[in-house]
């Protein structure tokens, strides 16, 4: 209820956030393995070894992509079908490409198909995107050097996932950095995750002064205003676009558990959604009264049918006849799922 509650106030909770920006050891499960030996961290700036010309197939074969299947690199066959490419470049004309937080999420997205494709196959899917985008084959050797960097960056922390998992939150974070520091170097680091950081660090200190037993009400809330009026807009507007939400779905829910009649209930939401809001949570409330009726309908039908028919198979054929001649095959579904999990 709480969800289509926010989808209909138009105040839905921040996805980009959650993804973006969460504590986490990064793509937590199987990490793509490194094909190649480590990168030491004083590599050149473009993520090949030092003095190597980046090539389009990030310092491997270019011959490879053309060799491999058409259809391993159709995404219409991988859970991503349907889907867009995320992330992009970012690139002006014949200008060398530089990591951006756009471009590790276009790492990421093709990354999500670990497990569906083999690593050589994934270099070759982000190879055709750089095409598809644009890239000479010098800012696609570079664009795909700098995605070896990250896919070596994020084996190292999938090896050493036992040992980050048994730090406490602040030490965590702290040799995140430094290992993003050690495989990423300092530009690519700061462009993939400097506002992951920043947020990182908010939330840490906002904790601390949510444990600080010594702060007043007033003061504690100063400090936290304090600490969120410093953050860049790109992060303070998601976060204050959550703090609306999570208050509107609490309003929301007060009226509906305090407010039993409905023409107070409409009333207590107009002031506090607007019209259009009201009149759209209004309708929700008859749907969900018709739905609870039907539901009602069935159980006594249920329970008349239980003291008719001795045989089992016979009150299953009774139920199902009903079910079929009063709800549809998803309404169907959906009761018989209540029903398993106990809720009728």
């Amino acid at each position: 209820m709480r969800h289509r509650l926010a989808a209909l106030l138009g105040l839905g909770l921040l996805v980009v956030l959650v993804l973006w920006l969460l504590p986490r050891a990064e793509h937590s499960g199987a990490a793509p393995e490194a094909a190649t030996p480590p990168m030491p961290a004083s590599a050149a700036a473009d993520g090949t070894a030092p003095g190597a010309a980046p090539t389009a197939s990030g310092g491997r074969n270019p011959e490879a992509a053309s060799q491999l299947s058409p259809e391993r690199l159709d995404l219409e066959q991988t859970s991503l079908r349907g889907s867009r490419f995320d992330g992009d470049l970012g690139f002006a004309q014949d200008a060398p490409v530089r990591p951006s937080l756009s471009l590790r999420q276009l790492f990421d997205y093709v990354l999500s198909l670990v497990g569906e494709r083999s690593l050589e196959e994934i270099r070759a899917i982000l190879a055709a995107e750089l095409i598809r985008l644009g890239a000479s084959p010098a800012q696609q050797g570079q664009a795909l050097a700098w995605f070896e960097r990250y896919v070596r960056y994020l084996a190292e922390v999938d090896r050493l996932a036992p040992a980050l998992n048994g730090l406490d939150l602040p030490a965590r974070l702290a040799r995140l950095r430094e290992l993003r520091q050690q495989w990423l170097g300092a530009d690519m680091a700061e462009a993939f995750y400097a506002l992951e950081e920043q947020y990182q660090q908010y939330t840490l200190e906002r904790q601390a002064l949510a444990r600080d037993a010594e702060l007043g009400t007033a003061e504690r809330a100063a400090r936290e205003q304090a600490l969120f009026d410093a953050l860049p807009e790109s992060l303070r507007e998601p976060i204050q676009a959550h703090r609306e939400s999570e208050a509107a779905l609490a309003d929301a829910a007060a009226i509906e558990a305090t407010v039993l009649d409905a023409a107070g209930r409409y009333a207590a939401r107009r002031e506090r959604f607007g019209e259009e809001a009201a009149a759209r949570l209004e309708l929700l409330d008859r749907e969900r009264a018709a739905w609870q009726a039907r539901v009602q309908a069935y159980q006594n039908e249920r329970a008349r049918i239980s003291t008719q028919h001795r045989e089992a198979a016979a009150r299953q054929q009774a139920l199902d006849a009903y079910l079929a001649n009063h709800f549809d095959e998803a309404e169907q579904r959906r009761i018989r799922s209540l029903e398993a999990i106990g809720e009728l």
